[in-house]
């Protein structure tokens, strides 16, 4: 039997300039918490911070889930959905786009270049390039 592939998201969050550090500490518990219901994958998440054309903190979360179907799993689970409420209370729309936005994506080789797979351990993707690695 073939397991179903890993489902990779960005998830891009809009902060309440008062509510940051409120919800970096929750975003810090939203991947332990998915990952010991063995929903996301061991790769811990990549976050980033900045601020969009109003000055307001905007994050930034890339993360793989251990299939489609987790992503339906964890909004059966009410203790990830009253985690989530906790984050979206930190949030707000802002110049037209929603509060939180989500797109799924997968990793793709760009044009000319042969994706070199690291061993998870080394937690890292290079390319090789000519047969060199970059």
């Amino acid at each position: 039997m073939s397991h179903p592939a890993h489902q990779s998201v960005i998830y891009t969050y809009r902060i309440k300039l008062e509510r940051e550090e409120t919800f970096l500490t929750l975003l810090g518990q939203q991947w332990p918490l998915l990952l010991k219901r063995h929903l996301v994958t061991e790769v811990p998440p990549l976050v980033y911070r900045g601020l969009d054309h109003h000055h307001q903190p905007v994050v930034v979360e890339v993360f793989t889930w251990e299939s489609r179907r987790s992503i339906g799993l964890a909004r059966e689970s009410e203790e990830v959905v009253a985690h989530w409420n906790q984050m979206e209370a930190c949030l707000e729309p802002r110049g037209g786009q929603a509060a939180k936005e989500m797109l799924e994506i997968e990793p793709i080789t760009p044009g000319g270049h042969e994706m070199l797979r690291i061993p998870l351990h080394e937690k890292r993707l290079g390319y090789r390039l000519n047969s060199q690695t970059l």
